[in-house]
């Protein structure tokens, strides 16, 4: 390697210093004198930790120099340095080892650019990103690789109810579930391969509480993590509002269908009541079957209404069921009696087919008459005159498994999901129900603990399944 030459040195149009190894300037060039101040013959001698505005930039040094020594390339780094009036100059500094004048002499060549203008426009473009972000309405996280939090905005700080010091080291799994652990790693995972990652979660704030978030995340180039945060408090309320909204829009129109069908199935029998009384104001007490007539449309606008407190009772969750002590054969003997007439009217045979010995059951009688009336009576409705209606039971475990089957029409296979749905009716056209009854069936078998289910073909008739619990 050539001898070092100070004059060449002369011509660069940067500061330009020799340093022996102890770190103390040999030579400065004439960019010296000019840039910072001090001409060359006031330099020589000094130490170069004098020269410079912060003491670490004298470590920096050192470690050039050791580095250099070591046979490692030096990087450039920005040092301060001090000018006699005391103005402070930037310098964009790299060095090089050099043989010196004098036979086995080392010596540090450093050299530099003033890059005072660049940094301060750099530090006034931090000052203002740095306002920016404190302005951010949204939360602004910066965590390490580590998961450790190394910066938050005013904004997050709020959010979270942490001052910035609390915040600033603390890992990320503080401020989330427990749950999030593992998706948290999964989405740094994501991130160092170059996704963008964003999600809903719940941060755990420092009263204890817990905050909706939406949180977009990135890689940042210096390998940490940017987490933009937005509060999604007043969001989900609003979207839950929107919500209550549709479901009381469904109600109302509910209501609305249920008081029309109310209006047009209690109409009819009001009109043969008024009708018949006409009867019997005209004739005087000689109007049996005016009576009878007046009898049975009054029991239908009576069952009517129960079914409909019925229905308000199940959406309540308050539907009374009274439990005692029920014998099975009694209560199915019951259940025919009620509904023979009907049958024989109908033209159709209605029978038990179940063994004289079963279990009793712990149920309300009463609530499972009108169960079976429900059932026998739906199935006398559709089943042609000739037909048979079927009413069964038998012991399972400790239920007893209950059976209404008729050789009627058969309920199609799309409409079955459906037969337990309120106002839901075999025929739309079929104006002899409210559709109400087996909403309350199913209600009334649910409350007693029992299961109910339904089986049926097109053209073979349908069986109705219930359970109810026996007596222990």
């Amino acid at each position: 390697m050539d001898t070092l030459d100070f004059t060449s040195l002369d011509l660069l149009p940067g500061i330009a210093l020799v340093l022996d190894l102890g770190g103390r300037v040999v030579h400065s060039n004439r960019a010296c004198a000019e840039l910072l101040g001090h001409p060359s013959a006031g330099l020589r001698g000094q130490p170069i930790a004098a020269l410079l505005a912060d003491p670490q930039d004298a470590v920096c040094v050192q470690a050039i120099i050791e580095a250099l020594e070591a046979g490692e390339p030096a990087k450039t780094f920005e040092c301060g340095w001090m000018r006699p009036g005391g103005e402070r100059r930037i310098f964009a500094i790299s060095g090089a080892i050099a043989p010196g004048p004098d036979a086995g002499e080392a010596l540090l060549v450093l050299t530099g650019v003033d890059v005072t203008q660049i940094v301060c426009r750099r530090e006034e473009d931090i000052v203002r990103l740095r306002a920016l972000l404190e302005q951010a309405p949204d939360g602004i996280f910066i965590a390490d690789l580590n998961g450790r939090f190394t910066d938050v905005n005013d904004a997050g700080c709020q959010m979270l109810g942490y001052a910035k010091h609390e915040i600033v080291g603390k890992p990320i799994i503080d401020v989330i579930l427990p749950e999030d652990v593992e998706r948290m790693l999964r989405s740094r995972t994501q991130m160092l391969g170059g996704a963008v990652e964003v999600g809903t979660w719940l941060l755990c704030k420092k009263d204890g509480s817990h905050l909706p978030v939406e949180v977009s995340t990135k890689l940042l180039p210096d390998g940490r993590w940017q987490g933009l945060v937005r509060d999604i408090t007043a969001r989900l309320q609003m979207e839950s509002a929107m919500q209550d909204s549709i479901i009381a829009r469904r109600a109302i129109a509910a209501r609305d269908e249920v008081l029309g069908i109310v209006a047009h199935d209690l109409r009819n029998p009001l009109n043969i009541v008024l009708l018949h009384s006409e009867i019997l104001r005209r004739r005087g007490a000689e109007a049996p079957k005016s009576l009878v007539a007046i009898r049975r449309a009054a029991l239908r606008m009576s069952r009517l209404i129960g079914d409909m407190l019925d229905v308000t009772a199940l959406e309540a969750g308050s539907l009374a069921v009274e439990r005692d002590e029920v014998p099975v054969r009694s209560l199915l003997d019951e259940a025919i009696d009620t509904e023979s007439d009907a049958a024989a009217r109908a033209q159709l045979q209605l029978r038990i087919e179940a063994p004289e010995q079963t279990p009793a059951l712990l149920a309300d009688r009463d609530r499972l008459l009108q169960v079976f009336d429900n059932l026998i009576g739906n199935a006398i409705k559709f089943t042609p005159a000739g037909g048979e209606v079927v009413v069964g039971a038998q012991h399972q475990d400790q239920m007893v498994q209950f059976s209404v089957s008729d050789t009627g029409a058969g309920i199609p296979p799309d409409e079955l999901a459906h037969v337990f749905d309120r106002f839901w009716q075999a025929k739309k056209t079929d104006s002899r129900g409210a559709g109400l009854g087996l909403p309350i069936v199913k209600g009334i078998v649910e409350a007693h603990g029992g299961m109910i289910w339904v089986q049926s073909e097109p053209g073979c008739g349908t069986t109705f399944y219930f359970t109810v619990p026996t007596k222990l």
